[in-house]
């Protein structure tokens, strides 16, 4: 029987996938998006997508 240690101080998927991010909380990984998105998130062809949909 394979027995799993816990190491390290992560709680939770949210604190691990921060932590390896390097960043401490949801609010710096929104700040950086804002940086190095300024121009807003785009997506190609979003427009002819949804005038297709309609």
């Amino acid at each position: 029987m394979k027995r799993w240690i816990k190491t390290g101080s992560c709680n939770n998927l949210e604190e691990y996938f921060l932590k390896n991010m390097g960043v401490s909380s949801l609010e710096d990984v929104n700040d950086w998006f804002r940086r190095y998105n300024s121009n807003g998130y785009t997506i190609d062809g979003i427009r002819s997508a949804v005038v297709l949909l309609k």
